[in-house]
């Protein structure tokens, strides 16, 4: 499997959830990055997320 600059930006927003507290979110401003902004979007339609900008892991 190859790491696509795709999947490494949904690996960098996902590492930046804490996994210590299911309580604890993430929010994607639009004035982020657009690279940020897209792989929000993916793990949003891939379900791994709650919301389209960041939100909390489901």
């Amino acid at each position: 499997m190859s790491l696509t600059p795709e999947l490494v930006a949904e690996l960098e927003i996902l590492a930046l959830f804490n996994l210590d507290s299911s309580q604890e979110g993430l929010k994607i401003h639009q004035t982020a990055a657009p690279k940020a902004i897209a792989a929000a979007q993916r793990l949003f339609e891939k379900e791994l997320i709650t919301q389209p900008d960041g939100g909390y892991l489901t």
